[in-house]
């Protein structure tokens, strides 16, 4: 045998062997993935197997069944507060940056966004709770006030002021914070707008405005991409064409991005439905059936977290926990799968426009 053939031979024995190492690997990490994905599966299911089953083997919940029923009016509460401050700044910031923002500013303003996102709960829980609740007891109108000031303000300026300056100064939203906060200290010193006061300073207004405020970059993550790939895809045709840039949000982004806008608020619903530290923090605590946003509340995660401790187990306060917890998978699963029915890939939303 002559050395070119036994060079061919050794040559395909090498391409032969890295074939089957190449076919090993690719075996293992199909069967990882396999184990990890059946694995995650029946772990989703186990947990609310192992809740029904632990709940039903307890003893029965006697009064507990009233105590449910004003801790989960206490979460659809904090809730629907928190959902009412995310989706709109969320959606509006994302809005912004989808439609009016160039390539430099909209890195930054996502890294705004993933900043306050690594905030840790605790640490906004802490401060609604030390000086937001507080500052609201006596200020409440003042910051009403302030809002209303600054929402004229922007619908002014978004009439005024063009896309060729809007894209200039695609900060000028956020300059209006020291405006906001100059107001603020202005209308605080004004008399009559402290005639009122809430009773209680922790209340759904306060986790409201902090869980709120914690949970805009998601809505903001989950809506921006779609509302970017209408932008992008059909907003540069109808300036083309003379659309102005209010005309464009109303008539091809909200219609063609509400999908994902939608899923994008139930996502956020059920994050805050979930939440537990600023909860725990900023709310009081008092489990309360009250529809008054000015009176505090009880979720069914902060009654979880303070109780669970010092039940007995198989007592009838460890049922009420245990179907709690369980009400609480339910909620959270439920309108995650919501979101993610609503949500779609920003490719589908342009081939449905």
């Amino acid at each position: 045998m002559s050395l070119t053939a036994t060079t061919s031979l050794s040559l395909a024995e090498r391409a032969r062997q890295r074939a089957r190492m190449r076919s090993a690997r690719d075996r293992f990490g199909r069967a990882f993935a396999s184990v990890g994905a059946s694995v995650l599966l029946l772990t989703i299911l186990a947990i609310p197997l192992f809740l029904v089953f632990e709940w039903w083997s307890a003893a029965p919940l006697g009064d507990g069944g009233e105590q449910l029923l004003v801790l989960v009016w206490g979460t659809l509460k904090a809730t629907l507060a928190a959902v009412l401050i995310a989706v709109p700044f969320g959606l509006g910031a994302a809005i912004h940056v989808a439609a009016f923002v160039g390539p430099r500013w909209r890195g930054r303003l996502r890294v705004a966004m993933e900043l306050l996102e690594s905030l840790p709960t605790v640490v906004i829980g802490l401060v609604a709770a030390i000086w937001l609740a507080p500052f609201l007891k006596s200020h409440v109108l003042a910051l009403l006030l302030a809002l209303a000031l600054v929402s004229a303000g922007i619908a002014l300026l978004a009439r005024t002021v063009g896309l060729r300056e809007r894209r200039r100064w695609a900060m000028l939203p956020l300059l209006m914070l020291p405006i906001i906060l100059i107001i603020v200290v202005a209308a605080s010193y004004f008399a009559p707008l402290n005639g009122w006061q809430p009773l209680n300073p922790w209340n759904a207004v306060v986790v409201g405005v902090a869980m709120g405020l914690a949970n805009v970059p998601l809505v903001f993550n989950s809506a921006e991409a779609s509302l970017r790939r209408i932008a992008v895809s059909f907003g540069t045709s109808a300036q083309a064409l003379g659309a102005q840039p209010l005309q464009i949000i109303r008539t091809m982004l909200l219609p063609l991005a509400w999908p994902a806008m939608l899923g994008s608020a139930l996502l956020a619903a059920a994050r805050c439905s979930g939440e537990t530290m600023i909860v725990l923090m900023a709310s009081s605590n008092t489990p309360l059936l009250s529809a008054n946003p000015f009176d505090g509340l009880r979720s069914l995660a902060a009654d979880i977290a303070l109780s669970l401790p010092v039940a007995a187990p198989s007592s009838a306060a460890y049922s009420r926990l245990l179907l709690a917890t369980l009400l609480l998978f339910s909620i959270s699963f439920v309108l995650d799968l919501l979101a993610r029915r609503f949500r779609v890939d920003p490719q589908q939303t342009e081939n449905r426009a």
